[in-house]
């Protein structure tokens, strides 16, 4: 009988493309951990097959019939391809060999070296493993898999880091992690924007490894944004036949992770239709209603799950204090989930220190890790500091980043000068005791 498959991490490909290497080393695996095995690799590469892609390998044609089938080293070499492969598949049904046998012959290398690579790729990948959810047994197995995919292509340089994050999406990621781990995230990216560092996709993974980002992202959102975009497609091993399944796929399992374009802005004179939140937004509290019921709302933390833990209950109830008191607690916060809460109280530490507009402005956007937080945080905002804005308005809504941001700085200002004008009033017109941070120092 023929030796297992070796493992992975043993084995080294001797091919010379990228593409090659990654297909070998996806065979070994995939054979060593079960996935696949012998008898299906012969079923759908059958002897015949496999001797008509080896026509031109005389030697290894000859020496699969010599130690697989039995013939005689001399005959072997004078065999035509089509009884070459009457010979290995009457071994194989007659018991001579099996299909281990035959592929400790047929290396890794030599499959992909011979055998047609979008068949290989397909063979590989029959079992559709990307559809496992978190609630099925066996899913870590499976995105282990999927991990082990995706590093053995930035492996072989066919895929990079920022393909990975362009696939996935910072907005599928935020949804996505869990709010402890997105803290520490926010807390990373706060802490090299103070030394004047971009939180890359390299420096995100020293929080979040590859391995834990992929198991809390959905498998068939990486495989028809990562695996398929990035690297089947662009490597002709996938058809884009099999990226459109996919995507169907996709859109009918969970509409909102398929991540599609933002819809137009609406007709003149027709009504913005804005897509339901995945939370109800509740009626906004007055300021006493706040005080009064704190401890009830902002122990929760949409969208994240209302039994909160003690850790991000007291996380958010510190944010809340500390905005309170600045007077900047937007009337949503309910609604607004931790990290965006989180960054918005440091954003407002950061800006004590800021003496320009354009230094005002820096420290806003390095506040926030992504685009959709640093939206959602700037709409929250305006709806502090001038209610009369709203927010709802496709005007406002739908306004570039720069934009609101623009908004908040021009009422920061004009909070400001109204709190310099106020100085020479009576003491009443100064009772709060903390001063709005902008513009700083004078």
């Amino acid at each position: 009988m023929a030796k297992p498959e070796r493992s992975e991490a043993a084995f080294e490909s001797r091919l010379s493309e990228g593409r090659q290497r990654f297909l070998a080393r996806l065979m070994v695996f995939a054979f060593a951990d079960g996935w696949r095995s012998p008898d299906e690799f012969l079923r759908d590469f059958p002897p015949r097959e496999i001797m008509r892609a080896l026509k031109d390998a005389d030697e290894l044609r000859s020496r699969l019939l010599v130690m697989a089938a039995g013939v005689h080293e001399r005959l072997a070499l004078k065999k035509s391809i089509t009884s070459a492969g009457e010979d290995l598949a009457l071994a194989l049904e007659e018991g001579v060999t099996d299909a281990a046998s035959v592929l400790e012959i047929l290396t890794p290398d030599d499959r992909v070296r011979y055998l047609d690579a979008r068949k290989l790729w397909e063979f590989l990948h029959q079992d559709a493993f990307w559809q496992s959810t978190a609630n099925k047994p066996g899913h870590g197995r499976s995105a282990a898999r999927m991990t082990f995919l995706l590093e053995r292509a930035l492996e072989e340089n066919l895929l990079t880091l920022r393909d990975v994050a362009d696939g996935v999406t910072f907005d599928e990621i935020a949804e996505r992690l869990p709010p402890e781990k997105l803290k520490q995230v926010v807390t990373h990216a706060l802490q090299r924007a103070r030394r004047g560092e971009a939180l890359d996709e390299e420096s995100l993974l020293e929080i979040v490894p590859l391995g834990e980002l992929i198991e809390s992202v959905p498998l068939l959102h990486v495989w028809t944004n990562v695996v398929l975009d990035k690297i089947a497609l662009p490597l002709e091993l996938a058809t884009p036949e099999a990226k459109q399944e996919a995507s169907r796929a996709l859109s009918a399992v969970s509409p909102a992770v398929s991540a599609p374009p933002p819809a137009p802005a609406p007709a003149p004179g027709k009504p913005a239709q804005r897509k339901q939140e995945a939370t109800p937004r509740q009626p906004q509290p007055s300021e006493s209603e706040i005080n009064v019921e704190l401890n009830e709302l902002e122990f929760e933390a949409p969208p994240t799950p209302v039994d909160a833990g003690p850790f991000e209950q007291e996380a958010r109830a510190k944010a809340v204090e500390s905005l309170q008191a600045l007077d900047r607690l937007p009337p949503s916060h309910a609604e607004l989930a931790l990290p965006i809460l989180l960054s918005i109280e440091s954003m407002y530490a950061d800006l004590l220190e800021a003496t320009t507009d354009e230094d005002r402005e820096a420290v806003i956007r390095e506040s926030f890790p992504n685009d959709h937080h640093l939206r959602t945080a700037m709409l929250a905002l305006i709806e502090v500091l001038d209610p009369s804005i709203n927010t709802k308005e496709p005007l406002i809504a739908d306004a570039e980043i720069d934009s609101l941001i623009k908004i908040v700085l021009f009422e920061e200002r004009h909070r400001y000068e109204q709190a310099r004008g106020s100085r020479s009033g009576p003491p009443a017109a100064r009772a709060r005791s903390v001063p709005p941070p902008l513009p700083g120092r004078e």
